[in-house]
């Protein structure tokens, strides 16, 4: 896209009017590595700096910075996100850039953020319209392994949408696959036991809660953390086994590893925001934005691949290596 093209999209996405809005886009982005160029001396941060094995400069951070605005207006197509899930985000200095970009800067995104206890200091967060979301309470759930690790936080955040509507909402980064998928299932499912034990609570007192949960769960929704242990069901129209929801097509996929794509990034939602009366998911369900720019041709494993920051060490100025996802929230009829 022309710099003057992309302008003009920009202004037109700030400009038009989303106060009588009868819809609203949630998405959420995993965007793979939005650090800073400074050393955090608590955090291994030490790839992503001038020196570093990444050679991170202030012009990688500022072209990463743009990426990401370009993608959060594009998937908001006429109107700009109501909510933007972020994750593999440093610190509070990456998201007050992104927020103050001047393309962005006029929608006066606020966000929700805490430090994780991640190593390399990859959190999560929240961003938002305060004209549209109320933000009323948030905190931190941390996520206590067995073993006394600790993984990334849960960002909880409650809200009321269009002065009419709360709704809770968690962002979530759940425990890598590293160390091989099979091993080291049992820290993603306990991550997921602790963001269970929560929405049981917000649900136990008041059955009707609105609950949208939104991350990269590093599991697919077939997967046992998921369907079992959150207990997700696939099926929105399960009346009677479940009080959670997953809203994405498994023939879908947001992550590809040499030749297979796996769908990581997701929504689950409760019982509420598919049959409530407030604010529901339109069809009931959510999609993968793969428009072409996020995207480029594989190569070495055939058909197309995310268009990404690095490919191992080289540095290809893309985008992430995760494709963002979306959904529309209408009011019932």
């Amino acid at each position: 896209m022309k710099p003057y093209i992309f302008l003009f999209f920009f202004l037109f996405v700030v400009w038009c009017p989303a106060a009588g809005a009868t819809s609203f886009t949630v998405m959420f982005y995993n965007v793979e590595n939005y650090f800073d160029c400074s050393d955090d001396t608590t955090t291994n941060d030490d790839d992503f700096l001038p020196d570093g094995a990444k050679q991170w400069s202030a012009y990688r951070m500022a072209t990463k910075r743009t990426n990401i605005a370009r993608v959060i207006a594009a998937v908001g197509e006429a109107r700009a996100p109501v909510l933007v899930g972020l994750c593999e985000v440093e610190n509070d200095a990456v998201l007050r850039q992104l927020v103050n970009y001047p393309p962005l800067a006029t929608l006066r995104y606020r966000y929700v953020h805490y430090d994780s206890p991640d190593v390399r200091g990859i959190d999560v967060a929240l961003l938002y319209q305060p004209r549209l979301f109320a933000v009323l309470q948030h905190r931190a759930i941390p996520i206590t392994l067995s073993d006394g690790s600790h993984s990334r936080d849960v960002l909880y955040v409650k809200g009321v949408l269009a002065t009419t509507d709360t709704l809770h909402v968690m962002v979530c980064h759940a425990p890598s696959r590293r160390g091989g998928e099979n091993s080291s299932a049992w820290r993603r499912a306990k991550a997921m036991q602790v963001v269970k034990a929560t929405v049981d609570s917000l649900l136990q007192g008041n059955a009707k809660a609105s609950v949208l949960i939104m991350g990269d769960f590093n599991d697919t929704p077939c997967d046992s953390s998921m369907c079992n242990v959150l207990g997700a069901s696939l099926s929105v129209t399960d009346t009677v086994n479940t009080s959670l929801y997953n809203l994405m097509d498994v023939h879908d996929g947001t992550y590809k590893y040499k030749s297979t794509w796996s769908l990581f990034d997701q929504f689950v939602v409760s019982k509420a925001l598919l049959r409530g009366n407030g604010y529901v998911v339109q069809h009931g369900k959510a999609m993968v934005y793969d428009a072409s720019f996020l995207v480029q041709q594989d190569a070495t494993y055939m058909g197309i691949k995310p268009y990404r920051t690095y490919l191992g060490p080289l540095y290809v100025g893309g985008y992430s290596d995760h494709l963002p996802i979306y959904l529309q929230l209408q009011p019932a009829h």
